[in-house]
């Protein structure tokens, strides 16, 4: 699922608080949206290797650990490819 702010970067559209549509950089978004997609697929790697330690090292792995995993699963969820 891709946030509505997503893909209004992605469509460049833009509005002000006043829902007024204002222009854009079109370099501006493309760097913006170049870099959330490098830190959501850092984000994905560090999870799925967090999530295979605890996996691996069950009975080193603490109730706080699982929890990390969960919200970061569920941040991913919410931010994912179209």
């Amino acid at each position: 699922m891709v946030s509505p702010a997503m893909k209004a970067l992605k469509s460049y559209q833009q509005a002000d608080e006043e829902g007024v549509m204002v222009m854009v950089s079109r370099q501006a978004v493309d760097e913006v949206i170049q870099q959330h997609d490098c830190l959501y697929a850092e984000l994905k790697r560090m999870t799925d290797h967090l999530e295979a330690f605890a996996n691996d090292h069950s009975m080193d792995a603490t109730a706080e650990t699982w929890s990390a995993i969960h919200c970061a699963r569920a941040a991913l969820s919410t931010q994912g490819d179209e």
